[in-house]
């Protein structure tokens, strides 16, 4: 039964949004009133006996997980008619899946490997637990992002544990098909290398932007996957192969642990050169030997050349050593050496091709000629034309944030005072939705000084916003503005006629 708004369960957490639903449960934003802070509630649909008996014996467990890319497990309860819940911390932030919608292309791996490799550790801890945690729908969507680059594994909706003595897991199955190995769909049971195959799926997907296919469909086709660097020429031989194997339809010639999927992923390989033979080495002494030889000789001659007072040579390579193998039949190889002496003429300096001149850009008109005129240099040439939307800004003690009618989908802008700027994202956030006041016992219901509505929400969830701007100084207002961008940034014009100038560095000014 899905909850709305509103809603109070066990006299103490308030329901204040539905985050997302699937077939076995649903995710709720909500309000613990006894901690005073933004919590996760996850409903689990299934209220049959056998149920509420393994779900009782996994919220124990979960309940004593502490790691820093986990969330942890505060609460658990079970409500008659209702269903039964688990009590999380609410992880602020944006999922790997949004991130990777929001590009419209492939994420680099350079950026992608960090994530994947906190992920590791989480999963790491998980499986040496007593007894193991088996997490069992990894996959991009399930991967937030904080807004200070942590990357956390979450939703324990169907995390089971794994019993190594019956190698079995305890729970129901559930599959989320790019993702899941085959003996998630029943043929066998579940363990560690489960959850290395969809973390090496959820790889696949961040650095292709393709998902691979259904891991049944490829046993059932005898199908191989198709390696990711045949997609993407720029990933690197060492993800690549880390990636197809850890990715094998057969668990036995998966990675057998996360920790070894990690080290394939982050451990360079190279290839030791092949020793020497008795006679290779040989020759490789009488080469040196002769080298050395005539560059001493040449010294030599140098030397008593200056002292006897002749002018200063002009610099001259000595030889050109030309080593020749000569073999007789039925005897060992011989060396021959020939030194022909070679002079150089004086070294000659090659000019450097003149400077082409950058083309100049076309002329910006409109609302941003003149200050475009001051910042072309910085800025660049204009890639768009001028965009005219609604606008909301709200300013604070230490910056402002903006919502962008025409761009900003489920996220804001905000910059910094210092002079940074950064987009955050926050589910669900729509402008103009219902007003939101900050369930915090320290924040006045009024704004100021309390931001309300979609700008209040993010303020109050998360903490990089919250404390980097303070207080609110006035209270929302939205207004019709220009906006255009650039190729080092874009301009927006603010209500008072301000020109803000946001660069592709991260900083911003106003004119």
């Amino acid at each position: 039964m899905t909850l709305t708004p509103g809603q109070i369960l066990q006299n103490r957490y308030r329901i204040d949004a539905l985050l997302g639903q699937g077939g076995f449960g649903a995710v709720y934003r909500g309000w613990d009133f006894n901690l005073s802070q933004t919590v996760a509630i996850k409903e689990n649909f299934d209220t049959s006996p056998e149920a509420q008996r393994q779900f009782q014996q996994e919220a124990i467990l979960l309940a004593h997980v502490s790691h820093p890319n986990l969330p942890r497990v505060t609460d658990h309860f079970f409500v008659p008619g209702l269903g039964q819940y688990l009590v999380m911390d609410f992880i602020a932030g944006e999922d790997l899946q949004a991130i990777l919608d929001r590009s419209g292309r492939p994420l680099p791996e350079a950026q992608v490997l960090p994530w994947i490799t906190q992920v590791c550790a989480a999963l790491e801890y998980l499986h040496t637990r007593t007894p193991p945690i088996i997490h069992r729908d990894i996959k991009p969507a399930n991967i937030k992002l904080t807004p200070e680059g942590r990357a956390v594994l979450v939703d324990f909706g169907i995390s089971k544990i794994y019993d190594p003595a019956l190698k079995t897991t305890i729970g129901a199955r559930a599959v989320t098909p790019p993702y899941s190995p085959p003996e998630q769909y029943g043929a066998d049971s579940t363990d560690p290398r489960s959850d290395v195959y969809a973390l090496g799926a959820t790889l696949y997907t961040l650095i292709t932007g393709q998902e691979p296919p259904e891991s049944v469909t490829r046993i059932a086709n005898n199908l191989s996957l198709t390696p990711p660097q045949q997609l993407l020429s720029s990933i690197s031989p060492r993800v690549d192969a880390a990636i197809v194997r850890a990715c094998d339809v057969s668990k036995t010639k998966r990675f057998q642990s996360v920790r070894e999927f990690q080290v394939a992923l982050t451990t360079a390989t190279s290839q030791a050169p092949a020793p020497m033979s008795p006679a290779q080495r040989n020759r490789a002494m009488l080469i040196g030997g002769t080298v050395i030889g005539l560059l001493l000789i040449g010294g030599l001659i140098a030397g008593l050349a200056a002292r006897s007072g002749q002018p200063e040579a002009t610099p001259t390579v000595l030889a050109i050593i030309t080593p020749t193998a000569t073999t007789t039949p039925g005897a060992t190889s011989t060396l021959r050496v020939t030194v022909t002496p070679v002079s150089t003429l004086p070294p000659t300096v090659t000019p450097l091709p003149s400077p082409t001149a950058t083309p100049a850009c076309p002329p910006v008109t409109g609302p941003f000629a003149a200050v475009w005129s001051e910042v072309q240099g910085t800025l660049g040439c204009a890639t768009g034309r001028v965009v005219n939307g609604a606008v909301a800004q709200e300013n604070f003690a230490g910056g402002s944030m903006f919502w962008r009618e025409p761009i900003d989908t489920g996220q804001a802008l905000v910059l910094f005072n210092s002079g940074a700027w950064q987009i955050f994202r926050h589910a669900p956030f729509v402008e103009g939705s219902p007003d939101f006041s900050c369930p915090a016992p320290d924040t006045p219901s009024q704004c100021p000084p309390t931001p309300q509505r979609g700008f209040g929400m993010m303020w109050c969830d998360i903490s990089a916003i919250r404390q980097g701007l303070g207080q609110a100084t006035t209270c929302e207002e939205s207004y019709t503005s220009a906006m255009q961008n650039f190729e080092r940034g874009f301009l927006l014009r603010s209500s008072n006629g301000a020109a803000y100038m946001f660069y592709n560095n991260g900083t911003w000014e106003i004119r």
